[in-house]
């Protein structure tokens, strides 16, 4: 009798335990997380409050430029060794390493400056300046680097004085001009970007296309974004996406013969699903490389060009520091050009945070990103870790995706 009731007892305790556990677990898993190290296997390198972001890798791998707060700052690869370089958003680097490109605002608010300084942060200098204004809204970067680091192309925006669905309309021009502030030329006029606020500017790596987007009101609830492609030297444009839905996030395959980009114009069943297409530009040729529900964003192609890195939400939309659905997540994928050998390398719940910014590592062995905790105001609790990538052999995790 007795051994029986000592059973009892050790039975009783052993389930408060577990249940204790469970909820422990239950409790730990609805909280957002500020350290990913603590329950996945990467590598923090910021650390503080300073809101990073934006990981640009110099040529060699042996440092990562990046924003911190509202300065631009660098880094040793690990994390060590970081240094405030001087005040900044969106670094870029020239294709030899030895010059470094940052959008700054103007203390007066006033204008957006593109600036241009060594890697040491030494001899800035602004290269051109564009004003501010309610009618000319660009938020984003707005801007993109020539390969050889001797020219820049931006979007001058301005109104047309009409209207679309009770929206001002505005419209854009893309201008190129020397790094030194000579020679600027219009290449594109008139381009549409009404109720669009980060469209992109993306060099070819022969410097001798640019990719760029136009947008086009379609009712008071749907803007159509697409993506065109201007030959630098005869300006003449092409379409490279569909003129409905939304298609963005365009990037050149490090050889400049594909196009991936992200589009919501799903298969047949698959209208809502947003996915990344890829275009052969010697046959013109469009594919769809995912096929699944999940919202994709952030694509990233490899150094080597054989495969592509990107990020996929369990939905379109994101509220920090919201009470999250138990099953929706964020994760780092790669797959094979052609859409085949999908792996996942990181999956984390809503409820801890979100994932933005991949960046591949020069010799593709590791993928930067920022994350950003499901807490109040989670930008400025960013920070920049390093995920490992196996080996192309190494495919697991195959599904849908």
């Amino acid at each position: 009798m007795k051994m029986k009731t000592e059973t009892k007892k050790i039975l009783t305790i052993v389930l408060l335990l577990t249940v204790s556990l469970s909820l422990i677990l239950f409790y730990l898993q609805s909280q957002p997380m500020t350290n990913l190290t603590y329950r996945y296997d990467v590598t923090r390198l910021t650390t503080g409050s300073a809101g990073y972001g934006y990981p640009v890798w110099s040529q060699d791998g042996s440092k990562i430029f990046f924003k911190s707060g509202s300065h631009i700052c660098v880094m040793d690869p690990d994390g060590g060794n970081v240094t405030t370089l001087t005040r900044g958003a969106y670094p870029a680097l020239s294709r030899d390493g030895g010059r470094v490109f940052f959008r700054r605002i103007a203390e007066e608010e006033e204008e957006r400056e593109l600036w241009v300084m060594n890697p040491d942060g030494s001899d800035e200098k602004r290269v051109v300046s564009i004003p501010m204004t309610d009618d000319q809204p660009l938020l984003g970067s707005g801007w993109a680097l020539s390969p050889d680091g001797g020219k820049v192309c931006y979007y001058a925006q301005y109104p047309t004085g009409k209207t679309a669905y009770n929206r001002h309309e505005i419209a854009a021009d893309i201008r190129i001009m020397d790094v030194n502030g000579g020679n600027e030329t219009t290449i594109v006029s008139g381009i549409s970007h009404t109720d669009f606020y980060n469209p992109d500017l993306i060099w070819s790596p022969d410097g001798q296309k640019i990719l760029f987007q136009a947008s086009r009101v379609c009712s008071n609830e749907l803007t159509a974004v697409s993506i065109r492609m201007v030959d630098v030297d005869n300006t003449n444009t092409e379409k490279l996406s569909a003129e409905t839905r939304e298609n963005f996030g365009a990037e050149w395959s490090p050889d400049g013969r594909k196009i991936a980009y992200i589009s919501d114009r799903g298969a047949t069943g698959q209208e809502d699903n947003v996915d990344i297409r890829i275009v052969n530009l010697s046959d013109d040729d469009s594919e769809q490389l995912t096929k699944s529900p999940a919202f994709k964003t952030d694509l990233e192609w490899s150094p080597d060009g054989n495969r592509i890195a990107y990020i996929s939400r369990s939905t379109k939309t994101y509220c920090y520091s919201g009470k999250q659905k138990k099953n929706d997540k964020s994760e780092i994928w790669v797959m094979n050009f052609n859409g085949s050998g999908k792996d996942r390398l990181l999956s984390i719940p809503y409820n801890y945070g979100t994932i933005h910014d991949l960046k591949w590592s020069p010799d593709g062995s590791g993928i930067a990103f920022v994350w950003v905790p499901n807490v109040k105001v989670g930008w400025k609790n960013a920070d920049i870790y390093l995920v490992d990538v196996p080996e192309m052999e190494a495919v697991k995790n195959e599904d849908k995706n």
